[in-house]
Formats: C-alpha cells, structure tokens, sequence
C-alpha cells in the first residue's frame, strides 16, 4: 500500500513506493542560507533558498541502507516527479534527486514526418527500439512519450519494468519492481510472458540471462523498448563493437539517438547495420 504525505502549502507530495524514504542524516550545505533541522528538505528555485518539512516515513535506522522513492512538487503549477536517491556514506546520507519532465506527443519530438514512420512501423512490428544518448539526456522522456504513442492502439497489452514509474500512463501496465519481496528484473523475466505482452519496456537489464530471455521475446512477436547508454555515436559504436552484443544488433529494427534536447535522429533497420557494421 503506498502511503503519501503533503508538505505545508501543498508544495510537495512524497509516494512512498515501498522502500521507505527516510529523513536527511546530514546536514545540507549552500552558498547562501542555511536550515540546521535536518528534517527539512532544502533546495533552490529561482535563486531562492527555501526548506519545506520532510516526512517521517521509518526509523533513523534505515539510513543505514540505500533507499529509492519518488517526489511531487509543483513549479510554475507545472506538476513535476524526481526520484530521490539516498545512499549512507561515512558523513551521513547522500541524497541524490533526479527531475524527470512529463512526457509529451511523440510528434513534438520526432518532427521529421519519415523519421517519425519509421519509429510508428517500429511500434507496430516485432523487434528492439533502442534508445540511447549520454546521461541525463532524456532517454526515458523519449521512451515514455513512446509508450503513450503505442498505447493509442487500445488492442495492446503495454508492460513496463521500472525501478520506479516516473508519471502514470494511461493505457500502459507499469511494474516497479520491489527487492524487499524479491521481485526484480530476473523474476520479472520469468513471469512477464505469462501476461502475453505486446510492447515491453526494460529499464536496464543488470544479467546476461535476463538479456538473452528477452532478445528471444522478439523472435516471439514482441516489440521491447530498450535503453543504451552512449555520449556519441563514436562511443556507441565502440560499444557495439564488442561480440556480446551481436545479437542485439541483428534484432534492433530502429534506434533513436538523443544528441541534444533539440537535436534527436532516428536510425532504421538497414542504416544501423551499416553504421554499426
């Protein structure tokens, strides 16, 4: 059961999502400003130093330990969702968000009307959609926006395994999975193929078994969305370059590669192989 908590004002809401997210252990150090109670959560807007109260959610003890949760705040009456990461070091516990923004129509990203036929056919066929681009570059905004472009068709069953759901999306099944009861990407690969899904998105794939399984899954009608991690496309070949990865490349039937927020190129089948070689 998720349990949920507003801060004064109604500026914040923090889900807990089932991890349990604890308090500050530290004290937050900044330019300007400083808040000594360490139950209050501190950050910049608009060159402003504000602290807003956190909420309690289990004993200090869990400090102790890394711990993942989701935040809700408003900006601008925009709502907006980070994941908030802690993790104790010998000072204390680091605290670690990462803002993601709303997805938005797969159109307003991929102009270009043939790129964007290419990435739609992806959608409908069977095969991996990669997406890649450096750190913090907007992978998963671009994948969700996928995710909410293939739930336009209301005949597909739509999964997603996450370690946390950054915003809802109507029309598609999100999974987190939850280490307290085991449930990770290993026993998702076991299971998945039990609910007959048409479209799986895998945040990150941590074993070569749990690649392998779902490489497969195409060979069986399914379209996986994937993720890759890559600063240039001279970096993603030198990645690719490596044997392991054979098998992705022969199944990969588009890719999207994020260079900049405004500045996305689509790749199909053909094109990738070229360039990967």
């Amino acid at each position: 059961m998720q349990e949920t908590a507003h801060f004064h004002e109604d500026n914040f809401l923090f889900q807990d999502t089932g991890t349990h997210f604890a308090e500050a252990q530290f004290p937050w150090r900044h330019k300007k400003g400083h808040c000594s109670d360490r139950s209050y959560f501190q950050y910049w807007h608009k060159d402003q130093y504000c602290c807003h109260p956190l909420f309690h959610l289990s004993a200090p003890s869990v400090s102790e330990v890394p711990q993942l949760g989701k935040l809700c705040f408003k900006v601008d009456n925009i709502i907006v969702i980070a994941s908030v990461s802690t993790f104790p070091t010998i000072m204390g516990e680091r605290i670690f968000l990462k803002i993601y923004k709303a997805p938005k129509d797969l159109n307003l990203i991929i102009t270009d009307k043939s790129d964007l036929t290419i990435v739609k056919s992806a959608l409908d066929n069977s095969g991996i959609i990669l997406v890649c681009g450096s750190s913090l570059s907007g992978k998963t905004h671009v994948i969700y926006s996928l995710l909410l472009e293939a739930a336009k068709k209301t005949n597909k069953n739509i999964m997603t395994l996450e370690s946390i759901s950054k915003y809802e999306l109507k029309g598609v099944n999100q999974c987190e999975f939850n280490e307290n009861v085991g449930f990770n990407m290993d026993k998702a690969a076991r299971f998945i193929e039990f609910q007959s899904p048409d479209v799986i998105y895998l945040e990150g794939i941590k074993s070569k078994e749990s690649f392998d399984y779902f490489s497969n899954l195409v060979y069986n009608d399914k379209t996986i969305i994937m993720e890759f991690l890559a600063n240039n496309m001279e970096d993603l070949r030198n990645k690719m370059s490596f044997s392991d990865f054979d098998t992705l490349k022969s199944i990969i039937s588009c890719m999207i590669f994020i260079h900049s927020k405004n500045s996305v190129e689509v790749f199909n089948k053909e094109t990738l192989q070229k360039y990967l070689g």
